[in-house]
C-alpha cells in the first residue's frame, strides 16, 4: 500500500504544541487507483475539503499507451508502442513526426488530461471555490530541428491550464477569467535515435584493415523511446509571454514574463504555427 501522510503538530519554541493538522485521503480507480488528498483539518483553522475532475472511464492504467506526445492520458485506444504505430521508413526523428505529429493516436485532448485535477475548494466558512480547465495551446515551438509544424495555426498541446476560477459565499460571488498570450511550445518528444557506427570484418584471419580481404562494413540501428511522461523526464513542456486575470468588477491584472520570443533570447530557434 502508499505511504501516506496523516497528520502534523505544529510546536513552538517551548515545545508546546500550537496547532494540529489531519489530512485525509481517497481513492479513485479504473484500471488502475490513485490516491487523492480529499481534506485538511486544523484545530485553529478548521476544515478544507477537496474535490477533483472525474471521468466515465475511471483511471488508466500506470503504463497505458494513451498517451499524447507529452505522457497526458488521452482516451485514445492506442493499441501500442510508437514502433507499433509507424507506417512508413523511419530513417530519422523527422520521419516520427511527419507521422504521428498530427495523427490522432497522439493527439491531446483536455476531457482525459483533466482527469484528478482539483476542481472544488470548499472552506470552513462554507463558501467555495470552483476551478475550470481548458486546453495549453501553442503558437511557437522552440528548437524544430525537423520543421515539424502541425497543419493547424494554433496546436493544441498536452496538459491543460485553469481557464476560470469562481469564489462563491453567502456575502459574495465573483469569478476570475484567465486568458493566455501566445503560447509557447518548449519541445516535440524524442521518438528515436538514428545510431550510425562502422566497423571492419576480417576475412581469411586478417587484421590489417588496409589489406584486400578486409570489407567496412556499415551499420545503422535505432534505439526507440517508448511511451512515457516526457513531461517528468524534461520538465514543463508549455510556456506563456502574458496571462490576463479579468475579475467580476471587469477590472483586470496582467501578469508578464519573460521567454522566448522576447530579444533577450532570440539565440534560441523559434518557429511560428501561422
Amino acid at each position: 500500500s502508499e505511504l501516506r501522510l496523516k497528520r502534523i503538530w505544529i510546536n513552538n519554541n517551548s515545545n508546546q504544541t500550537v496547532d494540529k493538522i489531519l489530512l485525509e485521503h481517497e481513492y479513485r480507480h479504473g484500471q488502475a487507483s490513485r490516491m487523492l488528498l480529499s481534506s485538511v483539518t486544523s484545530q485553529i483553522n478548521g476544515t478544507h475539503l477537496f474535490e477533483y475532475n472525474s471521468h466515465s472511464q475511471g483511471i488508466p492504467k500506470n503504463d497505458t499507451y494513451s498517451t499524447d506526445h507529452w505522457g497526458y492520458w488521452n482516451g485514445l485506444l492506442n493499441p501500442g508502442s510508437i514502433k507499433q504505430n509507424i507506417t512508413g521508413p523511419i530513417e530519422t526523428d523527422c520521419n516520427l513526426y511527419n507521422q504521428l505529429g498530427d495523427s490522432e493516436v497522439k493527439e491531446a485532448n483536455e476531457l482525459y488530461s483533466r482527469n484528478c485535477g482539483l476542481k472544488k475548494i470548499t472552506y470552513p466558512t462554507g463558501g467555495y471555490s470552483n476551478i475550470s480547465y481548458e486546453a495549453n495551446y501553442a503558437k511557437y515551438l522552440i528548437q524544430n530541428d525537423c520543421h515539424f509544424l502541425p497543419s493547424q495555426n494554433i496546436y493544441k498541446t498536452g496538459g491543460v491550464r485553469v481557464a476560470k476560477i469562481e469564489n462563491i459565499s453567502d456575502e459574495i460571488s465573483d469569478s476570475t477569467i484567465y486568458s493566455y498570450g501566445d503560447g509557447i511550445l518548449m519541445y516535440m518528444p524524442r521518438y528515436a535515435t538514428k545510431l550510425e557506427y562502422k566497423y571492419v570484418t576480417r576475412i581469411n584471419g586478417a587484421v590489417d584493415p588496409d589489406i584486400d580481404d578486409a570489407v567496412d562494413a556499415n551499420v545503422e540501428a535505432y534505439a526507440y523511446t517508448e511511451d512515457c511522461n516526457f513531461a517528468a523526464m524534461r520538465g514543463p513542456h508549455m510556456a506563456y509571454g502574458s496571462v490576463t486575470a479579468t475579475h467580476s468588477d471587469h477590472s483586470y491584472t496582467i501578469y508578464s514574463y519573460l521567454n522566448a520570443t522576447q530579444p533577450e533570447y532570440l539565440d534560441n530557434k523559434l518557429y511560428t504555427y501561422d
